[in-house]
This record gives C-alpha cells, structure tokens and sequence, in this order.
C-alpha cells in the first residue's frame, strides 16, 4: 500500500469557526458504511496537542494520531491546509473499522479518504460538539487523549474556584463540562463565557458526594 499524505481540506470551516467562536474542541463524527470515524481537534495555547488530528475509530476503538501539517490560519483561509500521513498501519485499522479486513476485497483508500473528506459538515454547533464529546466518552480515555483534560478521572463538578490575575482559565479543565455536565448548550457556552471574562476555572472531584447538588442553579448564577 505505501505510506499516503491526504489533505483533509473538509476541516477547514469547522476550525475557522471554532477558532473564531474561542471554541478550542473540536469533536464530530462521519460515518461511512460500517465505519464511525470520530474527528478530534484541540488547539488552544495550553494543549501540547494544537497541531494534532486524533482520528478514533468508534466501532473497533482505535485511535489514529497525526500531525496535521500545513497553514492553520484564521486570515485567508481558503489557503489552509490539513495534510496528514497514514501509514500501511493506519490504513489497515481503517480497513477493520469498514469490516473489510479478510474480506479480499479491492480497496481504493484515497477514493475512501476523499469520500470521508466530502462528508465532514460544514458547521459544528455547540450542541452537536457536546453531544458528540458525550457519545465518545471512550474516545477520551484512550492514552492519546489523556493530556486534553486534566485529571480525567475528576468526573464530578464542584464550581468555580477563582484564579489569581496572572493565571487563566485552561481549556483542559473547562471542556470537561462538554463531557461531564447535562446541560443545555447555550446555558452551558453563557457559563464558559462568563468564567472566562471573571477569570475563573472550574474544581472537579472524583467523589460523587463531593459533587454541586444543583449543577443548573450553579450555571445559571453567573
């Protein structure tokens, strides 16, 4: 097969648009036949993880991550590229998500990426990410992904704690409320704006009995 670069170019609304919102996750889903190929992006200035595509692979649960290389600009964005690399390795596990391994079937693997790629939507709501992030919990707890949210194993909300004037909020704790906290999406954006603009994060705990008791007053208090 060979090593293929490919151009997700697809991408390139949804990243505009999140990074125009401060919306610093990305998570979206194209299925194709038997196939759940989940999109994962996370790029503000504390993720290590920026320049990085998590590609997982619901149904056989799989990650696949590579570096996205190319422009990743707001300014001009018609002249943004994703090229990524997929080895022989990757197209295989991409083979077995289809169902297709051990089928001998003829496999066109650049005719499958282009199809994938002409089936990312253009827009992601907060509500789709949310649910998405929801759905793909599993996705999360791949080691790939444990360094996009801190102490992932702090899955219970306590509140807002203030931060001192020269520390910030961190997308790494704040996204957690996309997968930990049921609420609806534009309460749950007012909240996120709000701890920001006061300059506050947010203290998880891994005791169920620790947890706020009523999450709802809590987002809506600020």
């Amino acid at each position: 097969m060979g090593q293929v670069v490919f151009d997700f170019s697809g991408i390139n609304s949804i990243y505009v648009a999140a990074r125009q919102n401060d919306r610093q996750t990305v998570v979206f889903e194209v299925r194709n036949g038997r196939g759940i190929f989940v999109f994962m992006m996370f790029f503000s200035e504390d993720d290590e993880s920026k320049d990085q595509l998590f590609l997982y692979l619901a149904r056989t649960s799989r990650m696949i991550e590579r570096k996205m290389y190319g422009r990743h600009e707001l300014r001009e964005p018609q002249r943004n590229r994703f090229q990524v690399y997929l080895t022989d390795q990757h197209q295989q596990y991409i083979r077995e998500e289809l169902g297709l391994e051990g089928s001998g079937s003829t496999f066109d693997f650049e005719a499958f990426l282009r199809t994938l790629n002409a089936g990312i939507p253009l827009q992601l709501n907060l509500a789709d990410l949310q649910a998405n992030c929801q759905a793909h919990q599993d996705a999360f707890r791949q080691p790939e992904l444990r360094r996009v949210v801190d102490d992932a194993h702090k899955i219970y909300l306590i509140g807002p704690k203030q931060l001192p004037p020269e520390k910030k909020p961190k997308e790494k704790t704040l996204r957690k409320l996309y997968l930990h906290v049921d609420a609806e999406a534009t309460v749950l954006e007012q909240f996120i704006a709000a701890l920001k603009r006061q300059n506050k994060t947010l203290a998880w705990t891994d005791k169920a009995k620790l947890a706020n008791g009523n999450i709802r007053q809590m987002l809506n208090s600020m």
